[in-house]
């Protein structure tokens, strides 16, 4: 699994605008949000084509190891939409599971 390491997160932060509440700027948005979360190396967290690895107990040090940096990687992913969501749709949405 890639680190996502290419650039720094404040840059992410003053590159793409928040999401409107209402999503008038939805197309701009996505179109800025999707380029912004590829080069951060996340963007199949998003896409739904990086799902959380699942292992049988007790998992091997090499499941582990994936499953930490499948998390690093989700919680980034995370962290990045959060930042460019308006509060009162982070709350409305937060507590749906996604792994």
């Amino acid at each position: 699994m890639a680190t996502p390491t290419s650039g720094s997160i404040s840059e992410f932060g003053s590159t793409v605008n928040k999401l409107d509440s209402a999503g008038k700027n939805w197309v701009t948005f996505q179109h800025c949000f999707i380029i912004a979360v590829k080069q951060k190396q996340v963007f199949r967290h998003f896409d739904g084509t990086n799902t959380k690895p699942m292992f049988s107990l007790p998992a091997t040090e090499t499941e582990t190891k994936a499953l930490t940096a499948w998390q690093e990687e989700e919680d980034t992913a995370m962290y990045l939409l959060s930042q460019k969501l308006a509060d009162s749709t982070l709350t409305k949405y937060m507590w749906k599971d996604t792994g």
